[in-house]
């Protein structure tokens, strides 16, 4: 059984994932210490940090994207995929190595069921999905017991992620495989681009967006069914695109040209994943991975030379203006009723529909109208077993308001979900947010859903 509790409003403050109408301070990359002279393969953000893994055995955590400490997750196997997800980071690598992490400092070893090497992994409707090698496929509802998933092929899986409610994985030979809850793989439509070889996708308002070798971008907007081409994109020949993410607003991907190129990484942002504007970046190197987290993208990779070094390059976001509360109190009430803040004050009620100003601004209601409660969060069943919980709120709050959901039992004691927001879709200025609670499933919760100006 489950039930959202009254909303609740506190004024802690405390960093956001994702933000709307947010670009890319293009030009503005700043080389950052990753103290290691090993390759860098992945990163990811989540409980307040980066994660960023690679050779051998390297595991590096930062609070900002600036400063890294080197960690021991102890082993000296090389880390491939990292994800976040429901309090958790997971790693994967060679041998079917799996590693877990509640805070990226103390990591312990979990059985995979494989001894193929784990290339991927994300985390999407309530569950880890990793990829590998012979079309291998496990997923987990808690980062600790893995099962078997059917992949259906058996060709090398390099990359997979989540988006728009689909799993999309793809690999070598041009293979591109979807699925629901990362159990059941369906095999795509990839065209005639046997040739390619992908190594990430995401989705972002009904699109996905794989991208791989020789430069290769493909879209699909059917879940993942069929695959389509964008028009070529002005980059290198050969040039291979390492790794695919979004903001919510629009896909960004990272790649590196071959060593004959000689020339620097590339940044390619799209809104749509069919239309594709190119960066340089100036840095003679490997870009592996891209990240978004605490109003800062984050690229990992490797510089070249001998020996080579561990590569981290962060930008931080140009976030618009957002609209504030006191700017939202001007625009709905009048002179007599802001002087009055049992009328316009955070947490008065003038319709009397139960919902504080504070609240109403937060979801994008209006604090005169009683029946509009059409932003009122909703809960469903995951297909993959718990629950999602489904938020709509107005774009231009993030920045201005942090979204989080805590958890109870019996009303009494509230827990944080530590669930992490995705962002599904965004349309006529309102996005669509979902937060997953695999372990609803296992006894009745009751769920409370708290708004933070930041």
């Amino acid at each position: 059984m489950f039930r959202f509790t009254p909303l609740a409003r506190t004024f802690t403050v405390f960093a956001l994932l994702w933000g709307g109408n947010q670009t890319m301070a293009q030009s503005v990359w700043t080389a950052r210490d990753s103290n290691t002279e090993s390759s860098i393969g992945g990163v990811t953000y989540g409980g307040g940090q980066f994660v960023a893994v690679g050779d051998p055995g390297t595991v590096l955590t930062s609070p900002d994207g600036e400063t890294w400490t080197v960690r021991d997750p102890g082993t000296t196997d090389s880390l491939r995929g990292i994800a976040y997800g429901n309090g958790l980071f997971v790693a994967t690598g060679t041998g079917g190595l799996i590693l877990t992490s509640p805070d990226g400092i103390n990591w312990t070893s979990r059985d995979g069921r494989t001894t193929k090497n784990l290339s991927g992994v994300t985390y999407g409707n309530g569950r880890f999905v990793a990829v590998g090698g012979s079309g291998t496929v496990r997923y987990s509802t808690d980062g600790v017991t893995w099962e078997l998933g059917l992949s259906g092929t058996t060709a090398a899986l390099q990359g997979v992620g989540f988006g728009a409610g689909k799993f999309v994985a793809g690999g070598s030979s041009g293979t591109i495989i979807h699925s629901n809850d990362g159990q059941i793989w369906t095999a795509a439509s990839s065209g005639t681009f046997s040739f390619d070889y992908f190594f990430s996708a995401t989705g972002l308002n009904g699109t996905h967006v794989a991208v791989g070798s020789n430069g290769a971008i493909l879209r699909s907007t059917d879940g993942g069914a069929t695959w389509t081409r964008p028009a070529p994109v002005d980059t290198p020949a050969f040039t291979r695109l390492r790794s695919v993410t979004h903001d919510g607003n629009r896909f960004i991907a990272v790649g590196d040209p071959l060593d004959e190129d000689g020339e620097p990484g590339k940044v390619l942002i799209s809104a749509d994943g069919a239309n594709w504007t190119v960066t340089d970046v100036p840095s003679d190197a490997f870009f592996n991975g891209i990240a978004l987290g605490a109003q800062t993208f984050v690229i990992v990779g490797s510089e070249t030379g001998n020996p080579a070094e561990g590569l981290i390059l962060s930008s931080p976001l140009d976030l618009p203006p957002s609209l504030s509360f006191a700017d939202w109190q001007q625009a709905e009430f009048t002179a007599a009723e802001l002087a009055d803040p049992l009328i316009s004050g955070p947490e008065a009620d003038p319709d009397c529909n139960g919902v504080p100003n504070f609240v109403e601004y937060a979801l994008g209601q209006s604090p005169k109208d009683p029946t509009n409660t059409t932003a009122a969060p909703k809960i469903e069943h995951s297909p993959g077993g718990g629950a999602v919980l489904t938020l709509m709120r107005p774009a231009d709050r993030v920045g201005a308001v942090a979204y989080s959901i805590c958890y109870s039992a019996d009303l009494t004691q509230w827990f944080p979900l530590g669930a992490t927001e995705q962002v599904e879709s965004e349309a006529a200025g309102i996005q669509t947010v979902t937060f997953s609670d695999p372990a609803s499933s296992e006894a009745r919760r009751f769920y409370k859903l708290v708004v933070t100006e930041l």
